[in-house]
């Protein structure tokens, strides 16, 4: 199954789990089938503000490929996608198994609904071998449209969606596959 930037697929919406995580949402310390909850990923790519970047979303046997064009046209330069995700209480770290082009990512972890929160990312290069990444909550830095913001540390348990970002003015295709982040 893919997912194209500018849509999503099924009935979910974000609202729906402000406050806990759904009995049918994958958790990262089972190992539920995320193929059974495509439908409820989402890209989202400089469009929204004018940009041309563009994204897909797969399935592969192992987790997800993530791959596009990013541009710089129109004042662009973003591609991203989010997926919903809820950790165990006790989660002390994460882990992502990565394999990718070289460039820059952002791991992004989300623990709210909706837009206008800030976002917690951990930039990591995603390197041209399987690899396992480890991450704790230092290594997350919140930010917001872009920029460094305020805000409360982040908690792992809290956590409610996660995703990548690939932009900083790498322009050009990318390609990275990965794991659903689990607790590690």
């Amino acid at each position: 199954m893919t997912v194209g930037a500018r849509g999503r697929r099924g009935g979910f919406r974000w609202s729906d789990w402000r406050s806990g995580c759904p009995p049918f949402m994958p958790t990262a310390h089972r190992r539920v089938p995320y193929a059974a909850r495509m439908r409820d990923l989402q890209v989202i790519n400089d469009d929204v503000m004018g940009g041309r970047s563009r994204s897909t979303l797969l399935q592969t046997p192992t987790g997800l490929r993530f791959e596009g064009d990013v541009s710089l046209d129109n004042g662009g330069g973003f591609a991203s996608f989010r997926a919903p995700l809820c950790l165990p209480p006790d989660v002390a770290a994460l882990q992502v198994a990565v394999q990718g082009d070289g460039h820059r990512y952002r791991l992004v972890l989300r623990t709210v609904a909706g837009g206008g929160a800030p976002q917690y990312q951990a930039p990591f290069v995603a390197p041209p071998d399987l690899t396992t990444l480890h991450f704790v909550a230092g290594d997350f830095i919140a930010r917001f449209r872009g920029r460094d913001v305020v805000a409360p540390p982040l908690r792992l348990a809290d956590v409610r969606a996660f995703g990548l970002l690939i932009g900083e003015g790498q322009a050009g295709p990318f390609r990275v596959e990965l794991e659903v982040p689990r607790a590690g």
